[in-house]
């Protein structure tokens, strides 16, 4: 009992052991999320698998009007959605810590993952990792309102929910982890980077006690034998990557300075 007790006390301490229960939280959406993806293929495909596979084995007609389909219903719903509510929280993990108090719309949050459902379950290419960095991020949220944490710890916890619900997505603890630390919180220090690491960590252990360690990705191995992935590593290559990195870049700012420009034309009209 004294150890509880000091550990209640030690607030670092509290911290890691929240950021674990909320890994666990990442590691069980990221299954569910997958598997509700597989019962929406299954649905529409009668059979689960990469989509790529499942669209080679589709008749041209399906190969179109499938996603076409798919991102009909997905728009629909979020167009119901914002029609049906009324005033609107804040659903961007990033505004939310930066911005707000750590409070997320867990209504929109999950109309936004059904709809995130919807689209990838019917071919279309967006990653998953979105919503379920965002549904970890709401439950962290909706935890900590219950408990009424005070809005520091209530920001750090969402922070953590998108760092595991990232790890899990994508069996990356160390990603996850340093995601949330440079993007969200913009931190470093040790009482804001070890909670994320830990709720990292315990998300990816979860995930891996589901679909094991074997990464997501896989490089492909019957290549032509003029292709090496080794050759990317020599040191002549450097220079561009360097190109590389600097397109991206430049290619990264028109993206989301397009978006900026839509949504102001957007908010302007009434649909």
């Amino acid at each position: 009992m004294k150890y509880i007790q000091k550990i209640l006390v030690n607030e670092e301490a509290l911290h890691l052991i929240i950021a674990a229960f909320i890994g666990v939280f990442g590691g069980v959406v990221n299954l569910l999320f997958l598997y509700f993806v597989e019962l929406i293929q299954w649905f529409i495909f009668q059979k689960t698998g990469d989509t790529a596979f499942l669209a080679k084995d589709c008749g041209p007609f399906l190969r179109v009007f499938v996603p076409i389909l798919g991102g009909i219903l997905s728009g629909l719903i979020l167009l119901l959605h914002t029609h049906l509510s009324g005033k609107k929280k804040l659903t961007n993990v990033l505004e939310v810590i930066a911005l707000g108090d750590g409070r997320i719309g867990m209504r929109s949050t999950l109309v936004n993952a059904w709809s995130s459902l919807i689209s990838i379950g019917s071919g279309a290419s967006i990653g998953r990792e979105g919503a379920i960095t965002q549904l970890t991020a709401a439950f962290a949220s909706k935890w900590g309102q219950m408990h009424e944490w005070q809005p520091y710890r209530l920001r750090l916890m969402v922070a953590c929910g998108a760092a595991s619900g990232l790890a899990a997505a994508y069996n990356a603890p160390i990603a996850g982890a340093l995601f949330a630390a440079l993007v969200l919180v913009g931190n470093f220090s040790m009482n804001l980077f070890a909670p994320l690491v830990m709720s990292s960590v315990v998300a990816t252990m979860v995930s891996r006690f589901w679909f094991g360690i074997d990464p997501w990705y896989v490089l492909p191995k019957n290549l032509p034998e003029t292709v090496s992935f080794s050759q990317a590593a020599h040191f002549s290559q450097i220079g561009w990557f360097i190109l590389l990195g600097i397109f991206s870049g430049v290619c990264g700012a028109f993206f989301l300075k397009s978006i900026q420009k839509a949504e102001v034309m957007s908010a302007k009209r009434t649909w």
